[in-house]
């Protein structure tokens, strides 16, 4: 087997004397392909984002007119503070998307070691968020399934 790594001759695109790093033709290929998903993704997003926003609103007003008639208003401001919070994740993370999308378009564009930068700055705030995320849901449902199996044997 070849080494792949060794001889990157005339494929080499980018190269930072600091850190060493090199990427090639091929590795900006797969990065520019990655874009167009990238942006269907947050686009994608956004719509859910409308959605969510247009429902939370619906919500509240919906169980707001059965808070009349009983306890369902303070669950219609519940469930509206707890779709507020997943649409302004929504927001967050569709934002973070086009950041990212927009990045890898303007290195497509200006072939700058600068904007290949950007675009991984960009990459790497999204999946940061996306990890506190991630990292939040599960303590909730740590939370949650300490509390049932407490409520179970209490």
């Amino acid at each position: 087997m070849d080494k792949p790594y060794q001889d990157l001759g005339e494929r080499v695109a980018f190269h930072d004397d600091v850190q060493g790093l090199r990427v090639n033709s091929n590795a900006q290929s797969w990065l520019y392909s990655a874009k167009g998903w990238v942006r269907f993704l947050s686009v994608l997003g956004f719509i859910g984002f409308a959605l969510m926003l247009i429902w939370a609103i619906t919500m509240m007003t919906a169980f707001g007119y059965l808070g009349n008639a009983g306890v369902f208003g303070g669950v219609g401001v519940i469930m509206f503070i707890l779709m507020s919070a997943m649409t302004i994740v929504t927001f967050m993370l569709s934002l973070r998307l086009s950041k990212y999308s927009s990045a890898i378009g303007r290195m497509q564009q200006t072939g700058q070691p600068m904007d290949f930068e950007v675009a991984m700055i960009q990459q790497m705030k999204f999946w940061r968020l996306a990890g506190i995320l991630v990292l939040i849901s599960l303590a909730f449902f740590l939370i949650a399934l300490i509390s049932g199996l407490m409520g179970r044997f209490l």
